[in-house]
Parts: C-alpha cells; sequence; structure tokens
C-alpha cells in the first residue's frame, strides 16, 4: 500500500485517491497544495475543505502544538455501544488458485480500497484488513446517530459496488457481510497506517463474522440487537435461528434488503431547553392569568407536568420573561437527582445564593448578611437550616429537632409572605420529580398561608411526580403535549439563526422528531455542526445527498457524537459527569489533577459546545451539564474501572469536607465499589437522618445500605450487619407509619430467619421485637403472651441488661392488656432497675422509643389500674420530661398516648387536651401515621365527654381508620368510652351492642383489661333501662372480674356503681 494511500485511509479520505492519483500527486506533493491548486483538480468546495483540514493537521508544527497541549488527554479505553461490519470476499480461494499471485494482490487491491472508500464516505472506522476479510467499526472512535444504519447502508453498497469489478478472466466479484451491535470495550489503537486497528473486548466482532459466514454472497445477515436499530429503515427478511460457535444459544438472523423510510420516535429522559418559547401561547395564557390573580392578593400553584424534552423548561423560561417587566421577587428551588433525600436541599440551595454567602464568608459575616437580607423569618432558624454556627440563641433556646423543622417550614413561609407584601413573589420550583420529602412536605403545608397573598408558585416536573397538594383550590395543573409542524418549524428558524434550510431536511427532521422540542433542538444542532450542510449568506444547502446528513435516530446517540467532537476535552467531561450533573471548579481541578489552565480552557471548550453553562463568575463558577442525558451519556461511556477511580477521589475528597453530607460520601463510595466503607455512610446518614427526624430519607439511605450488603452475605460479621440494618429500617418505618406497617414487618421477619447469623442477645431481642408486636398491636395476645415468656426466659442468663429489661417490658405490656397489671408491675421493676445499670447510647437504631420511657409508660398504667393514682401521676410526668428531654419525635407521641389515656382514666380532661395537642405537632410535622390515629381517637375521646352524641361517629371514623391499619391493641378500651357517650346521649340500646362488641372482641384478642369497666357499664346501661336486678348483677361481674385482676381502681369504680343504684332505689 502507497504512503499516500495509508494517509488517505487514516484520515477517511480514501476517496480522494482516483483523483490525486491521476494528477500525480503523491505525498511529497500533497502538503504544498493550494485551494487553487485543488480547485483546479476538480475537488468540491467540501472535499477541499475537508483536505485543507487533514492537511494543517498533520504538518509537524501542528501536531507539536497538539502533543503539548494541555487538555490533549490521551485517549483511553472507552466502554461503548459499537456496530461492527465484518465484510469478506466470497469465493476468494478459488479465485486464488486460478489467478496469478500479482493479478490477486491487484484483485485484494481494489476489493479493499473500494471497502475502505464506501466505509470513508460513512465515516465508519477501517479496523483490520485480514486478507480477504476487512474488520469495519461504527461509533468508534466517534459516535453517531446512526451507527447501526451506517452500517447497514455501508454493507448494501459494498455488495453493489463490488458487484460491478471483474477479476482480470471476467469473473464477477461477490462478497458477504455481517452485522452485530452490542456493548464493547475498546481499547489503544495498536499498529500502524492501515494495518491500525482497536483493541475490542466483547462478543460483537466474533458475531458479526461468525453471521458473514453464514450469508450467502451478495446478502448482509444482522442478528436481533442490530435488527432492533434498524427495522425502521430496512426491510429484513427472518432467516431463522442458528447456532454460533462460542455461543450457548442458537441466534436469530435476519437478511438485509432495500432501505426504506419509516417514522421513528425519540424519546429521552430529562432534559432542560434553552431555546425561546414556542407553540405554547396558550399554556402561557394560562399560567399569566393565575400571575395575573396571584398579583391582586390571590395566591396560585401551578403545577406543570410533562414527558422529558416536552418544553417545561422552555415554558418556564417564557413565563420568567413574560412577568420580567413587572416589579417582583423571583426565587427558584432546583431539586437534585443527588439529594432526593436530603432535606431542604433546594431551600437551602436558593437561601445560600440569595445572602451571596461566599466560602470564604466567616460565620459572623454570613450572619450578617442573614440579618440585612431576611424580610421576616428569623436569622437563628435560617442559620440552622444553612447549619452556621451561631452559638447559644436566648430567642431559640434548645430547640429540638421536631420543632427545627416546624420553625423552618414556618420562617420560610413566613419570609415568602413577607416578600409578598412589599411585591408580588413568583417561586419557580424546578424538576420537583426529585424534591426531597422536606421540601415536597413544606410546600405543602404552605398552601393555606399564601392562598391570599401575592405568590404564584410555578412547579415542574415529569408525570411521575407524586404530591398530595392536587385537591387545594388555589392549584392548577398543566400538561404539555407535543409541537405540531408549523411550531417545529419556527424552532427551526430560530435554532438556524434565521437563515432557511432545504424543504427537503425540514420535512426529515419533522418526520423524525414526533413533535418533541427537545429532539428538534439537539437534532438540528447536531446536523448544523456536521459539516454536511454548505453555508450561504440567507440559507443552508446540502453538501450532499440527504442520507448522508447527520441525522440522530435516538437522542443518547446524538449526544455522544457531540461529546466525541469535543476529543481534547472529553475527559474532563466524564469526570466532570462523575460529580454529577451540577459540579464546581475546584473539586473537578481536584480529581482531574491537571493545571489550572487546563482545566479552564476545557471548562470554555464545554460552555461554548453548550454541553454545560456556567453560574456564576470564575474561579467561583459552578458548572451545570445542559441536559441531564449529556451528564448520562459522558458517565456511561467510561469504562467502570475509570469510573471507580474517580468516584474513589470524590469520596476522599468530600470526605475530607466536614460540611460534606454523609449521603453524597455514600453515593461516591458505593459508586467507587468501596463497599463497606459505603454501607458504612449509609447508616451514618439514615441516623442522621432519624434524629432531625426524616424517616423518608432514612428509609431510603438504610434500604441504600442493604442493597450493598446483599454482596457481602458470604461473611458473617456482614451477615450480623444486615439484621441490624433490618432492625433499623423496621424502626423507621414503625416511627413513620405504624406498628402494623407492612414494611416494617418485611424487615423484621427477614432478619429472624437469618437471626442465626447474631450472637449478640441486645440485636436478637430486637429482632424477636418484630416477631412479637405483630400479634400485640394485633388481635392475638394469646400469641404475643406466649413468644415473649419464652423470651423472658431466653434472656434470662445474659449478662447484658439490655435484653433482659426488653423482654420484661414486652411481657409487662403484655400482661396489662390481658388484665394482670399487678403482674406486669413486677416485670417493669425489675426492668426500671436494669435500665438503671445500662448504657444505651443509640436505642432508635434498635428500639422504637426510648426503653426507660417505655418502661414508666406501662408502669403508670399499672400503677393506676393497681389503685395508686398519685405514684401514676408521678410517673407520667418523669416518662413526659424524659421524652422531652431527647428530642426524640417517636418516643415524644409514645408517651403522649400513656399520659392521655391516664388523664382520661383520672379526668384530667384539660391536661389530655394539652398532651393531645403536642402529640398533634410531633405526628403531623412528621408525617408520622400511628400517632395521627391516636390523636384522632382522643380527640373523638375527649369530644365524647363534653358532647357525647355529635362525637360518637367521629370515634367511629377514627377507630375505623385505626383498624385499617390492622391495629387492634386497646381498641376494647376506647370502646368502652363509646358505649359511655351513647349512654349519656341517652341511647342504652346501642350502649349496649357496643358493650357487646367489646366483650366478644376481647375473647378473640385476649385483651381483657377493659373487661371490668365494660361490665360496669352494662351495669350502667340496666340499671337505665329499670332492670335493676341484672345491673347488680353485672356490677357483680365486674367487681368480680376485677378482683380477679387485682385492679383496685377498677374495683372502687364498680363498687361506687352499685352503691349508687342502690342509693337510687332506697
Amino acid at each position: 500500500m502507497s504512503d499516500l494511500m495509508e494517509w488517505l485511509t487514516q484520515k477517511k479520505l480514501l476517496n480522494l485517491e482516483a483523483v490525486l492519483v491521476e494528477n500525480e500527486i503523491d505525498l511529497d506533493v500533497l502538503y504544498d497544495l493550494t485551494d487553487e491548486d485543488m480547485r483546479e483538480i476538480g475537488l468540491s468546495l467540501g472535499s477541499r475543505k475537508r483536505l485543507r483540514a487533514a492537511i494543517e493537521a498533520s504538518e509537524p508544527n501542528q501536531s507539536q502544538s497538539d502533543a503539548t497541549s494541555t487538555t490533549d488527554i490521551k485517549r483511553e479505553a472507552e466502554r461503548r455501544h459499537l456496530t461492527t461490519l465484518f465484510v469478506d470476499l466470497a469465493g476468494s480461494t478459488a479465485m486464488s488458485a486460478r489467478l496469478d499471485p500479482e493479478d490477486m494482490s491487484e484483485v485484494i487491491k481494489r476489493y479493499q480500497n473500494t471497502v475502505a472508500g464506501i466505509i470513508t464516505r460513512y465515516e465508519g472506522n477501517v479496523a483490520k484488513y485480514m486478507g480477504d476479510g476487512v474488520l469495519c467499526y461504527f461509533g468508534w472512535p466517534v459516535a453517531h446517530e446512526d451507527d447501526a444504519k451506517r452500517a447497514a447502508r455501508s454493507a448494501l453498497e459494498i455488495i453493489g459496488s463490488i458487484a460491478e469489478l471483474r477479476s482480470p478472466d471476467g469473473q464477477a466479484l461477490s462478497v458477504r457481510a455481517g452485522v452485530a451491535t452490542g456493548m464493547v470495550v475498546v481499547g489503544d489503537l495498536i499498529g500502524e497506517g492501515a494495518s491500525r486497528e482497536e483493541t475490542v473486548v466483547g462478543d460483537t466482532p466474533n458475531l458479526a463474522a461468525r453471521l458473514q459466514t453464514l450469508a450467502e454472497p451478495g446478502q448482509v445477515l444482522v442478528p436481533e440487537s442490530t435488527k432492533q436499530l434498524i427495522q425502521d429503515s430496512f426491510e429484513l427478511e427472518e432467516l431463522g435461528r442458528f447456532d454460533i460457535k462460542g455461543l450457548d444459544s442458537p441466534v436469530p438472523a435476519w437478511r438485509v434488503g432495500t432501505e426504506r423510510s419509516l417514522e421513528s420516535r425519540f424519546e429521552t429522559e430529562d432534559l432542560s431547553p434553552v431555546l425561546p418559547m414556542i407553540g405554547r401561547n396558550h399554556e402561557l395564557g394560562l399560567i399569566m392569568e393565575r400571575w395575573h390573580r396571584a398579583i391582586s392578593g390571590e395566591g396560585q400553584v401551578a403545577v406543570l407536568i410533562g414527558e422529558a424534552g416536552i418544553g417545561k423548561s422552555r415554558l418556564t423560561r417564557a413565563v420568567i420573561d413574560a412577568v420580567s417587566t413587572q416589579d417582583h421577587f423571583r426565587m427558584n428551588y432546583h431539586c437534585s437527582p443527588y439529594h432526593t433525600d436530603s432535606s431542604f436541599f433546594p431551600v437551602i440551595r436558593q437561601l445560600s445564593h440569595a445572602m451571596g454567602h461566599l466560602e470564604t464568608d466567616s460565620a459572623s459575616k454570613k450572619i450578617a448578611k442573614l440579618r440585612q437580607q431576611l424580610q421576616a423569618a428569623d436569622p437563628n432558624i435560617i442559620a440552622e437550616l444553612l447549619q452556621i454556627e451561631t452559638g447559644p440563641s436566648a430567642e431559640n433556646p434548645d430547640l429540638t429537632p421536631q420543632q427545627l423543622r416546624v420553625r423552618i417550614m414556618e420562617e420560610t413561609s413566613a419570609e415568602l409572605q413577607a416578600l409578598s407584601r412589599e411585591k408580588p413573589v413568583l417561586l419557580v420550583v424546578e424538576d420537583a420529580h426529585w424534591c426531597d420529602a422536606s421540601t415536597l412536605a413544606m410546600l405543602e403545608a404552605c398552601l393555606d398561608r399564601i392562598a391570599t397573598e401575592r405568590v404564584m408558585i410555578l412547579i415542574t416536573g415529569r408525570p411521575t411526580f407524586q404530591h398530595a397538594f392536587g385537591g387545594h383550590p388555589i392549584v392548577s395543573k398543566l400538561t404539555l403535549n407535543r409541537l405540531g409542524s408549523e411550531q417545529i418549524e419556527a424552532v427551526l428558524a430560530k435554532i438556524s439563526g434565521g437563515k432557511t434550510l432545504p424543504d427537503e431536511l425540514i420535512k426529515e427532521i419533522i418526520h423524525r422528531t414526533d413533535g418533541v422540542p427537545l429532539f428538534v433542538e439537539e437534532l438540528t444542532k447536531t446536523i448544523l455542526e456536521s459539516g454536511d450542510l454548505i453555508e450561504a449568506e440567507n440559507s443552508f444547502q446540502l453538501a450532499g445527498p440527504i442520507d448522508r446528513v447527520t441525522i440522530p435516530a435516538t437522542l443518547h446517540d446524538s449526544l455522544m457524537a457531540r461529546i466525541d467532537r469535543l476529543q481534547p476535552v472529553k475527559e474532563i467531561a466524564q469526570m466532570a459527569a462523575c460529580i454529577g450533573r451540577s459540579f464546581d471548579r475546584a473539586s473537578l481541578t481536584k480529581i482531574a489533577r491537571v493545571d489550572d489552565l487546563a482545566i479552564d480552557d476545557a471548562l470554555g471548550q464545554l460552555e461554548c459546545s453548550e454541553l454545560v453553562f456556567r453560574r456564576g463568575i470564575p474561579p467561583d463558577a459552578t458548572y451545570v451539564f445542559k441536559h441531564a442525558l449529556v451528564r448520562d451519556v459522558a458517565y456511561e461511556s467510561l469504562l467502570k474501572r475509570r469510573r471507580l477511580e474517580i468516584h474513589h477521589r470524590l469520596t476522599d475528597l468530600f470526605e475530607a469536607d466536614p460540611n460534606a453530607p454523609s449521603e453524597l460520601i455514600a453515593h461516591h463510595a458505593t459508586e467507587a465499589g468501596l463497599t463497606e466503607k459505603a454501607i458504612t455512610l449509609w447508616g451514618d446518614a439514615a441516623r442522621k437522618a432519624q434524629a432531625r427526624p426524616a424517616y423518608v430519607e432514612a428509609g431510603n439511605h438504610l434500604r441504600n445500605a442493604l442493597t450493598l450488603v446483599a454482596g457481602l452475605l458470604d461473611q458473617p460479621e456482614w451477615r450480623e450487619r444486615e439484621l441490624a440494618l433490618l432492625v433499623q429500617l423496621a424502626q423507621v418505618h414503625i416511627a413513620k407509619d405504624g406498628y402494623a406497617s407492612a414494611e416494617a414487618s418485611n424487615a423484621f421477619s427477614q432478619a429472624l430467619e437469618r437471626i442465626e447469623a447474631t450472637t449478640d442477645p441486645e440485636l436478637k431481642v430486637a429482632i424477636y421485637y418484630g416477631t412479637w408486636i405483630a400479634p400485640y398491636i394485633g388481635n392475638d395476645l394469646h400469641k404475643a403472651f406466649g413468644l415473649v415468656s419464652r423470651l423472658v426466659e431466653d434472656m434470662a442468663n445474659e449478662p447484658d441488661p439490655i435484653p433482659k429489661l426488653i423482654s420484661r417490658r414486652m411481657r409487662a405490656a403484655t400482661l396489662i392488656a390481658k388484665g394482670r397489671s399487678a403482674d406486669a408491675l413486677q416485670d417493669l421493676e425489675t426492668a426500671y432497675e436494669l435500665y438503671q445499670s445500662a448504657e444505651i447510647a443509640d436505642f432508635s437504631t434498635k428500639f422504637a422509643q426510648d426503653p426507660g420511657v417505655q418502661i414508666w409508660c406501662y408502669m403508670l398504667l399499672a400503677q393506676w389500674m393497681c389503685g395508686d393514682e398519685d405514684t401514676a401521676k408521678q410517673t407520667c410526668d418523669k416518662a413526659l420530661a424524659r421524652a422531652r428531654e431527647l428530642k426524640h419525635a417517636n418516643t415524644i407521641c409514645y408517651a403522649g398516648l400513656h399520659a392521655v389515656t391516664l388523664s382520661i382514666w383520672i379526668g384530667d380532661l384539660e391536661s389530655a387536651t394539652e398532651i393531645n395537642e403536642e402529640m398533634r405537632q410531633v405526628s403531623d410535622e412528621h408525617d408520622m401515621a400511628l400517632w395521627k390515629d391516636f390523636v384522632a381517637i382522643h380527640d373523638a375521646v375527649l369530644a365524647c365527654m363534653t358532647d357525647a352524641l355529635g362525637a360518637v361517629h367521629q370515634l367511629d371514623k377514627a377507630l375505623e381508620e385505626y383498624r385499617a391499619k390492622g391495629c387492634w391493641l386497646w381498641v376494647t378500651l376506647y370502646l368502652a368510652e363509646h358505649a359511655k357517650a351513647l349512654l349519656r346521649a341517652g341511647d342504652p340500646s346501642a350502649a349496649q351492642q357496643t358493650v357487646d362488641r367489646a366483650l366478644r372482641e376481647q375473647d378473640t384478642t385476649g385483651e381483657h383489661w377493659a373487661e371490668a369497666e365494660l361490665l360496669r357499664i352494662k351495669g350502667e346501661i340496666r340499671a337505665a333501662q329499670g332492670d335493676t336486678d341484672s345491673a347488680n348483677v353485672a356490677f357483680d361481674q365486674a367487681i368480680s372480674v376485677a378482683q380477679t385482676q387485682k385492679a383496685q381502681m377498677l374495683i372502687k369504680r364498680a363498687f361506687r356503681s352499685k352503691q349508687a343504684l342502690l342509693d337510687a332505689n332506697g
């Protein structure tokens, strides 16, 4: 092969060989060609430009400059979606036997030149010549949007072109071809000149070669993977399944026929379009109408829903532009896919930006900025949100995490209200499908507050966005549809700068984009950048046939092609992608390990190419990938080992930052393959989330940890760690959803199945707690008592006091519900002694509440039942005080439940109401379902005591919702209050039905602690009906049951009722 041919092959200009050879231009003369020379030998404008660019790139001074560029990063192996074409000259063995070796060499040369010319024209890559075989790649080193189709077109054209060739003895030549597509690892180039080849690891090249051996001369065969990519453009004939050497199962194959044209659909993930809004005037009008309502004092929320790329961001920008002439405040909450479990993330981000906080600012300077700029919000609360050290605050002393969360929501809402009273406010919430639970709760909570304020909240999200405020009267939902042909043409005019495009190309774009604005934008930009258009003063013209225009078949491929065009800085983009969609220069510089000049140059090129946008002024600027998919494509092209290395660097980087969230470090540790470290970090993140508390986020962190632990279960220590994580997950769901939570039950069940993995008695008792709680809270105290009795025996000889006190507390709770309060007191006293000697560092990971508060809560119930009301009240005060001291939401509600119950029993309705309000605030703040149910039950019971008839239905509804969650515990106690209310309302018959129902239920569940009270109420009912004898019988039964249970307080109640009946009857 001549030097000229090698050079042209390297530069993918082999189609120019004939004209250059005809004009006796060799490699030495080539470098001296001028534009006039090229025009004289008949080269077209496009060919002249390509040849001139290739010559300039090959000149020694240019090569040296490129080699020393700080951003010319060495090309490394990558993961690529590669299409491989293998072409073989049919009948070459027989031909070799017929022809003189020199003649055969000329045949092979003409064959190879023809193949190489066609492959070059379709911008493929001739990887290797193997005698009569040629191996070609499409998608490496430069990707195209339709590589599989290019390979198929090339194969068909090669077959046609070779068929026109003749051997020296007049025989027609023919070829067969195989095409295959799949993921491979493509390495560095090896070899020289036309013999160069990329090392490829994967099944794709082998499959293409095997398929060509199955093809008849003149045929192109493809497997399923390639068929899926080209079936909309080519006629395909299914040939059946074939056994392929090296593959386990037969492979289906199709013969590629003639090319045809079919409509293609483009789908994408999440993008943020930047073109001016087109084709959305109706939707813009609707939103602006809401805005005008808002500025007149009728607060509005507009929820804009649409698929990725449909134009949500375009419309949002149009709204911003439309209101820009009016004096108003604008706030932006941008939700992040990496911070879906980071509480108030977009709020913190917005506030930090609005306050002008810099990393170099001292805490005092940040506080000063807060005090200067905040209108109404408490600077100390906002400082807590922004994690600014403020020291003790007289205004907000010792706020609990729950109180702080509520205050944050209140203060941010107050700031919004205050701003709106100065001038209207537009709050834009972007990508709400990634919104963290706390921010979403804040938005939901502020709806009523802004209903009469000059505020409009514009929320954008994908169809998967779930929220609970759709039914609010100030909320409107808009769904975006796809664009029509006229609207697409308007978009094209904007992208082309007003220059006209060929009608043929416009029709092709309309046909391929299916009305998705993002596809129109990306496809058109790719075409304009491809070099396949000739730019004139007022228009663009096609440089060649339309099927040669670089038109993406999928958005993913088009974005990969755009990234590949930035080869010198592509690795910088890939590293940035590992950080996330948003990244800062400092972090990128540290992990890229190149100098500042290289980073600045790379970021400048990425910004100019519009792959990323800059926010702020360098060097403090942050950068954002224009679209999430740009980031995804850059990230996924990295080899796994390269990803691991970069994420490892990021893990080290963020670990050194004391302000970096644990979940962020955990994410990078996970992606770095630092599994053990990641598990620990996810656990830390979960504990911090529980402490805030943010139970949704905590559960997600724990599930991430459990996913990683699943790969380490061959090691005993990690099997035990899995049990601890399962217990922690169960406790998170108990706190959030209640004791009967299906998720909690499932976690406990998994832990119980694997309990042999631990010898830790504390962990064991936490797991057994899960087996006990279901029948205890459900409807089977018999089973619960049997389980816990065995557990007490098993733990009796453990040296660790914690499992012993927990098991006895569990048994005491069961005994009280069964009506054995005196026996329960013995267990509780023992448990309390053990508690005083125990050290419980972090109870929330294993137990639902603080064990000491649990003990006191059941102790106060048993003390009252046994007749010691004063001691019961003292114990109640200790339980409440300790729960509040711990600032643990679930413990506060737990203590509140028992305190309200005691207050109702002793008739202290004022205290009951106050404590129930505290429970309401905490349970609402943290969306704790079980405690909300108890609050509703308490509301109804307290109402029954003042408005008996009106509150009975309220209690019915509250109990129905409670039992709908699988909870039956204490139902008989509440039914007793239900019956009393009906009796006070003058309906003894209905009251009797309630008592009968409660007595039947207690026989089923084993919950007998309200039995004596129910029998006493039965006596009151009979007395009200004038049946004195039956009343006395019922009272005697109540006394007998209470005496058996040693329930002195219920004995006294029954005797008082009996005496009152005697007094009433003389």
